[in-house]
């Protein structure tokens, strides 16, 4: 089954305990599915982490046998059908659930 996960950022698990919570939320969902990510404030985290941690952090999502999507959520939900779409935080589902339920209406949200 594909699962889409949507969060703000890619989780940093060593610097605070939400990230470390979806980081092993990610592993395992990704243990019996396969499992796309998407990061909608990338360049935000850019900014502030720098290219060489979001890097590292980015292959630390990779390493769960998480596909990362490029190309941002548009992309992610037109590529492939999806049972279930997670949204991370409420703040960005209220922004995508719409698009979410328009692209994708057999996923479970």
């Amino acid at each position: 089954m594909n699962v889409l996960v949507i969060a703000d950022a890619y989780p940093t698990p060593d610097r605070n305990s939400a990230d470390f919570r979806l980081t092993r939320l990610l592993a395992a969902i990704a243990a019996d599915h396969d499992v796309y990510f998407v990061a909608v404030a990338e360049r935000t985290q850019v900014a502030a982490l720098g290219n060489e941690d979001l890097s590292r952090y980015r292959k630390g999502v990779e390493a769960l046998g998480v596909t990362v999507v490029d190309g941002g959520v548009m992309q992610a939900l037109r590529a492939r059908p999806y049972a279930a779409v997670v949204f991370e935080w409420f703040f960005v589902a209220r922004r995508l659930i719409e698009d979410v339920r328009s692209l994708q209406p057999a996923a479970r949200v």
